[in-house]
């Protein structure tokens, strides 16, 4: 793949960063979606140089948020923006988060495993989808099995399975025949079907509550920001609710939520992102 990508003409390569949907051991990757084993020993050899460094992929995105421009973020919410901890999420194959803590002088990025954390429902029919899918995976269910491609293919076949919503032959036979996640999404945000609809509303709801989650662990004040992408076409006052329902903490000092949120995500203090649930999944 690096041969491929350098192609025959490469110039010599001096230093190289990899960010790998996985926790980084012992200078080594196991990916977590794909039977890959990274060395970094090995890309050394590989490129002739000693300045190589694998990195989770939202330890690559922290550093890339950190240079996004103030022009291209959108507000989710209104707050005060406070020197302090960030945190970033982004769903794709898989959900990845990590954290910008502050030490005094600069963010510095750190890799979490966090969307493998458990699953916590918010009403009767995320319990009902809690009970299904630990059946379906034997036991543990992470928020990884609902906030990502994969799982917004759960939360459609659950509606379909267990609630028995309607789908269409035509529908059926995308979903056989193309990647499912790919047209739960685009079916969705057109509205052609109710199913996909109630998925996607639930999936963007889902991920509201644990961008919320992720900005409270990191003792979030500012507002939550995205990349300023606002052509979807979903109407995102599920996820905003289900970031401000904190508990005790839901009247806070991070200011009403107001406007559609964008599906895509990166903060300013904290930093929370979004991805479309309609996307090719990323490499998480």
């Amino acid at each position: 793949m690096i041969a491929r990508f350098l192609g025959p003409d490469a110039a010599p390569i001096a230093a190289a960063a990899f960010g790998i949907a996985g926790p980084v051991v012992d200078d080594a990757v196991v990916t977590t979606n794909l039977p890959w084993h990274i060395r970094a020993s090995a890309l050394r050899t590989k490129l002739g140089t000693p300045h190589v460094r694998l990195l989770n992929d939202l330890e690559a995105t922290a550093y890339g948020a950190l240079v996004l421009p103030a022009d291209k973020l959108h507000a989710l919410n209104v707050g005060v923006a406070r020197t302090g901890n960030r945190a970033v999420i982004a769903a794709g194959t898989g959900l990845g988060q990590a954290l910008l803590f502050w030490d005094g002088a600069r963010h510095v990025p750190v890799a979490t495993e966090g969307g493998h954390t458990d699953f916590a429902p918010r009403d009767a029919v995320e319990h009902d989808l809690l009970r299904w899918l630990e059946r379906k995976y034997d036991g543990h269910v992470s928020y990884e099995r609902t906030v990502s491609g994969h799982g917004l293919v759960n939360i459609f076949t659950f509606l379909d399975e267990h609630a028995h919503m309607p789908v269409s032959a035509e529908t059926r036979r995308r979903l056989e025949h193309e990647d499912p996640a790919k047209v739960i999404g685009e079916l969705g945000t057109t509205g052609a079907c109710a199913t996909a609809v109630a998925a996607v509303e639930r999936f963007v709801g889902i991920y509201g509550a644990q961008a919320g989650n992720v900005r409270a662990g990191v003792h979030g004040e500012g507002p939550l920001r995205a990349p300023d992408e606002r052509d979807s076409g979903l109407d995102h006052s599920r996820s905003r609710r289900g970031v401000a329902r904190r508990g005790a903490r839901r009247s806070g000092t991070g200011g009403e939520l107001r406007g559609p949120p964008p599906p895509n995500s990166l903060d300013r203090g904290p930093t929370t992102r979004y991805v479309r649930p309609h996307e090719p999944p990323s490499a998480r």
